[in-house]
């Protein structure tokens, strides 16, 4: 877990967040990551009180000499989403064919989204979909995705596995255990959702 400092443009204002997976963040602002420190919201909470008299809107900061420096001497040791392992996963080919279609969509000036790429986004916002609708007791499935099946490696932080790891026993019923594998696949299934409804006109 990491509070990033990113940026959309030199000289632009300065966001202070907070994210389990901090490339996927940057990608989704279409921003770039200017340093990061360890920890969670309460760490966020924090750095934001610590520059509040910056603060412009929400989590936006002006880019002043007091705050980059900061970020040059206390944010620059850590680093973000360091902790990865690779996996594979079978996908459902027209579940990838949905992937690729996003890509023209979420490639910003100059950089190309990558399938990988989509992936893990999708990956980060449809396991908070799903955190969410479980805690709130509103799980919907996604449409099932029948058909040839493609093994996919992507690289996933230990926390994300963590993650649904948790949503895998708490979704287990007696006789009838929920894999990891079932869960990442529910997970990328509502990411993708999430993903076509945000860059939707």
């Amino acid at each position: 877990m990491s509070v990033y400092f990113a940026q959309r443009e030199e000289g632009g204002l300065i966001k202070i967040g907070w994210s389990q997976s901090v490339s996927a963040r940057m990608w989704s602002l279409g921003a770039k990551l200017l340093g990061a420190i360890p920890g969670d919201r309460s760490v966020e909470a924090i750095t934001h009180k610590k520059f509040e008299h910056l603060r412009v809107q929400g989590e936006w900061f002006t880019p002043s000499g007091e705050l980059l420096e900061y970020i040059r001497t206390q944010a620059q040791r850590h680093v973000a989403d360091t902790e990865r392992i690779q996996t594979a996963i079978r996908l459902p080919e027209s579940l990838l064919g949905r992937v690729k279609d996003l890509i023209p969509n979420m490639s910003l000036s100059g950089i190309r989204a990558t399938e990988v790429g989509v992936l893990r986004i999708a990956m980060h916002k449809g396991l908070s979909q799903l955190e969410r609708e479980l805690q709130q007791q509103k799980y919907c499935a996604p449409s099932v995705y029948a058909g040839k099946q493609i093994q996919k490696a992507i690289r996933v932080s230990t926390s994300m596995m963590s993650r649904m790891d948790e949503i895998a026993a708490t979704m287990s019923q007696p006789g009838a255990r929920v894999t990891r594998s079932e869960v990442m696949r529910l997970v990328l299934c509502k990411g993708i959702d999430q993903i076509k409804l945000e860059i939707s006109p």
